[in-house]
C-alpha cells in the first residue's frame, strides 16, 4: 500500500498546528519560528519535500538546508539591521568554550578535507562545509531569538513531534511495519521490525524520543499526564529495537531523578526492582523468540568483533596519517581493511555503513587535532549545561541532550550531518540563549 498520502497528509497537519502555535504565541520573528516548528515536529518525514536545484545535481535543497538559509538570512538581517550587539546579555568578547572547541573541530576537518581532496570531491567538500556551517547557524539563530514564550512553543513541537512518531512505531510494530515509513527495514525479532517512527532509522526515532522525555520531564508540571507522555514515549524506545538508545534512556532517567529529584533510597530501589522485573519477565515470556531474533544474531555475529575490528583498523592506520586523517571511506586503507574486518564489499566501498562511533570516525577521516577537537567540545558542552542545571532545572534538557549526544556517538557515527547532530544544535542555541533571558538568568 502507497502510504505517501498519509505523509503529506500529516506535513499538511503538522504545518496547520505549527502555525496555529505560532499565531498564539508571544514572539516576534514568526516566520523563523514556524519553519523551526514544522521542522521539529516532521522529523525526517519532511525529507520527501526536497526538490534540486536545476544545473546543480549534487546539490538538493533539503528542509533541513532551506532551514539554514532561512535563519543565515534572519542572522544577517539581525547583524546590519539590529542596533546595539545581537548577543544580548553576554558580555563583550565572551565565548563559550564549547564554541571554542567547535570551531576548531570545524576548521581542522576543512582542512582535512581540502588536504585530501585527491579522495574527497570538491563537490562532498562543499555538501560537508554546509552542514557543518548549519550546525553553527542553527546554534547562533536559536542564541538570538530565543524568549520564554520560544522555548514554550519549542518543548511543545518537540513532544508532538514524539508522540506522532512513537503513534507511528505501534503502527509499524503492531500492523503494517510499511506504514509512513521512510527508510530502513531493519529486524527486530521474528516477523517485526524495528519501528522507525517518523524516521529514516530506528535510532533517529529513538533518541528524537529520549529527548522529547527530557522536555516531558523538565517542563511539565501535571504529573499524571507528564508520566503518561514518558511511559508511552519510553514504549516506543524499546519498540525501535536499538540497544545502545536503550541504555541511554536508562541513564539518562536515573541520572534526571538522582540530580534533580532526589528520590529517597527506598523510592530508587524500589524503581529499580521493577526496571528488573519487567526486564526478567519480558525475557522469560518470549525467550525463544528473543534468542532466534535479528537483534540477538548480529550481536553474537558480526556486530561485537566487526565494531573491534573497525577500531582496531583505525588505531593500526592512524599512525600513517596521524594529522589530517584519511579523509573519508574512499580510501585503499579504508576499503582493505574493511573487507578485512566485514567480508563485504558494500562497506568497503562505502555504500553501506561506516565506522560506527563518531570518535573514531572523526580520528580515521580527519587526524588526531580535530578528533581532539570534537572531544573537547562534546565534554565541555555537557559541563557548560551541568553547571547550568545547578542553577535552574530548565537547563538539565540542554545538558542532557548533550550526555544523549555523548554516549550515542560511542556506536552510532552522528556526525554534521545527521539528524541527531542537528538535534544537538537546537538544543546547544535553546540553552546558550536561555541563560541570558531574566526568566532563567544565571550567574555569570
Amino acid at each position: 500500500m502507497d502510504y505517501s498520502l498519509y505523509q503529506y497528509g500529516y506535513l499538511g497537519l503538522a504545518a496547520a498546528l505549527t502555525a496555529l502555535l505560532v499565531y498564539k504565541a508571544k514572539f516576534k520573528d514568526k516566520l523563523e519560528h514556524f519553519f523551526i516548528g514544522f521542522f521539529l515536529m516532521t522529523g525526517e518525514i519532511n525529507t520527501i519535500l526536497t526538490f534540486k536545484i536545476p544545473g546543480l545535481s549534487f546539490f538538493e535543497i533539503q528542509p533541513v538546508r532551506f532551514l539554514f538559509f532561512v535563519l543565515l538570512f534572519y542572522i544577517l538581517r539581525k547583524i546590519l539591521f539590529s542596533k546595539g550587539t545581537v548577543l544580548k546579555g553576554s558580555k563583550k568578547g565572551k565565548i563559550p568554550w564549547f564554541m571554542i572547541f567547535l570551531l576548531l573541530n570545524i576548521t581542522f576537518v576543512l582542512i582535512s578535507q581540502i588536504i585530501n581532496i585527491q579522495i574527497i570531491t570538491g563537490q562532498e567538500v562543499v555538501v560537508y562545509s554546509v552542514f557543518m556551517l548549519n550546525f553553527l547557524v542553527l546554534i547562533y539563530a536559536l542564541r538570538i531569538l530565543l524568549t520564554k514564550s520560544s522555548i514554550d512553543f519549542l518543548g511543545k513541537t518537540i513532544i508532538i513531534g514524539a508522540m506522532t512518531s512513537c503513534f507511528i512505531s505501534y503502527v509499524q510494530f503492531g500492523l503494517d511495519p510499511a506504514f509512513m515509513r521512510i527508510g530502513d527495514f531493519r529486524g527486530a525479532f521474528g516477523d517485526f521490525l524495528r519501528s522507525n517512527g517518523l524516521f529514516k532509522t530506528e535510532y533517529f526515532n529513538a533518541y528524537f524520543l529520549i529527548a522529547a522525555i527530557v522536555w516531558t520531564l523538565a517542563t511539565m508540571r501535571n504529573n499524571l499526564l507528564k508520566y503518561g507522555i514518558i511511559i508511552f514515549l519510553s514504549s516506543g524506545v524499546f519498540l525501535t529495537f536499538h540497544r545502545m538508545s536503550w541504555l541511554v534512556l536508562a541513564f539518562i532517567i536515573l541520572v534526571y531523578f538522582i540530580k534533580f529529584e532526589r528520590p529517597s533510597y527506598a523510592a530508587l530501589s524500589f524503581m529499580s526492582l521493577g526496571g528488573v522485573v519487567s526486564i526478567l519477565m519480558i525475557c522469560m515470556l518470549f525467550f525463544n523468540d528473543i534468542m532466534n531474533s535479528t537483534l540477538v544474531k548480529e550481536r553474537l555475529t558480526d556486530h561485537v568483533d566487526g565494531r573491534a575490528g573497525y577500531y582496531t583498523m583505525v588505531f593500526n592506520n592512524i599512525g600513517d596519517q596521524p594529522i589530517w586523517g584519511f579523509g573519508s571511506k574512499e580510501n585503499e586503507i579504508y576499503f582493505q581493511d574493511m573487507m578485512l574486518v566485514t567480508s563485504s564489499r558494500d562497506r568497503a566501498t562505502g555504500a553501506e555503513g561506516d565506522i560506527h562511533s563518531g570518535y573514531f570516525q572523526t580520528l580515521f577521516f580527519y587526524g588526531i587535532p580535530a578528533f581532539l577537537c570534537f572531544v573537547g567540545f562534546v565534554l565541555c558542552t555537557v559541563w557548560y549545561f551541568e553547571v547550568l542545571s545547578r542553577q535552574h532545572l530548565f537547563f538539565a534538557i540542554p545538558f542532557l541532550v548533550a550526555v544523549l549526544f555523548l554516549f550515542a556517538n560511542l556506536t552510532n557515527t552522528l556526525l554534521f550531518d545527521k539528524y541527531v547532530s542537528t538535534l544537538l544544535a537546537f538544543h546547544i542555541g535553546i540553552g546558550w540563549g536561555a541563560r541570558y533571558l531574566t526568566e532563567f538568568r544565571v550567574k555569570e
